[in-house]
């Protein structure tokens, strides 16, 4: 289980021509372009590239100062799915859980489901 400076995976994603797309629980004001997560257990790092906000949820998600942010643009097959997955993506984020594009160093990876990530600092 995360705490305070702890970067909880939820769940992970590694998607062709984008990357690995992560969901990250934390207590944070938001993670940075640029800063470092590291697996205690596996010493891997990755790089946070920027969070992933969805245009369906009317601008009602969390937004942090000093994140970089870009627009995901699903489609949907009713308006009733993409109801259900706005209110999905904001109940996750009461959760503090928050979608993020990161990108391995050294490795083309992408860390554990329920592993625990440390924030690195210089």
């Amino acid at each position: 289980m995360y705490q305070g400076n702890d970067i909880e995976v939820i769940d992970c994603w590694l998607i062709t021509n984008v990357g690995v797309i992560a969901e990250l629980r934390h207590q944070l004001s938001g993670l940075a372009d640029g800063v470092v997560l590291r697996s205690p257990e596996s010493g891997k790092e990755w790089c946070v590239k920027y969070r992933i906000l969805h245009n369906h949820t009317g601008e009602r998600q969390k937004k942090f100062p000093g994140e970089s942010t870009n627009y995901m643009w699903p489609a949907f097959s009713s308006f009733t799915q993409m109801e259900h997955s706005a209110e999905a993506i904001l109940k996750r984020e009461e959760q503090n859980i928050y979608e993020y594009l990161i990108e391995g160093i050294g490795h083309l990876s992408k860390p554990e489901n329920g592993e625990v990530l440390s924030l690195q600092t210089a």
